[in-house]
């Protein structure tokens, strides 16, 4: 029943975004409370997104594209939870077999794995651009983002910017997660 429960969220949510991109429903000065009452664990993204120094509808979306807020979320790859935390990640953060699944407790961890890869990645001084090769790394491994970003340097491409590196990054679904997660933020704002 709670599968079901959280299917149900996710695809009520998938049409709210469809909805909102092909303009089918109108956006407010409230999309803000709105977004706090769609948004499950509004309250923890508000709390955890300032470690960070993003704005909490950019954390939510990140967990939106890796989980659809569903904390018993299970990859093929084997991630688990909300943030999709692998679980060697999950267990450098404290949490075990049995909290992964805890929305708090992987929120929380996916946003101190987040704070490690701002970190490797602070030599990238444009926010912006510091937070889509963040958003790359968290998605296909940072070891890969680096890979990429010498491969574009090789290329003559700038190693700084997301847009000129992102070709060169194998994982097609890479490619287009930082557009998505932006988008989905952006659409959250509005």
């Amino acid at each position: 029943m709670e599968k079901l429960k959280f299917t149900l969220f996710g695809l009520l949510c998938a049409i709210c975004l469809l909805s909102m991109t092909i303009g089918w429903c109108k956006t407010t000065n409230n999309v803000v409370e709105e977004a706090e009452d769609l948004i499950p664990y509004a309250r923890i993204f508000q709390e955890q997104a300032p470690m960070l120094g993003w704005d909490w509808h950019l954390l939510a979306s990140v967990a939106w594209h890796e989980s659809h807020f569903n904390p018993r979320a299970h990859s093929y790859a084997g991630a688990c939870g909300v943030m999709q935390l692998m679980p060697k990640t999950a267990r450098k953060y404290g949490l075990d077999s049995e909290t992964i699944w805890d929305p708090q407790a992987n929120i929380e961890a996916g946003v101190q794995y987040l704070i490690l890869l701002e970190d490797k990645w602070s030599f990238i001084t444009t926010e912006s651009e510091r937070t889509k090769f963040v958003l790359a790394s968290y998605n296909a491994g940072h070891g890969s983002v680096f890979k990429a970003r010498r491969l574009a340097k090789e290329a003559g491409a700038n190693p700084y910017r997301w847009d000129e590196v992102e070709p060169y990054m194998n994982q097609r679904v890479t490619k287009h997660y930082v557009n998505q997660i932006l988008h989905t933020a952006n659409k959250y704002i509005q």
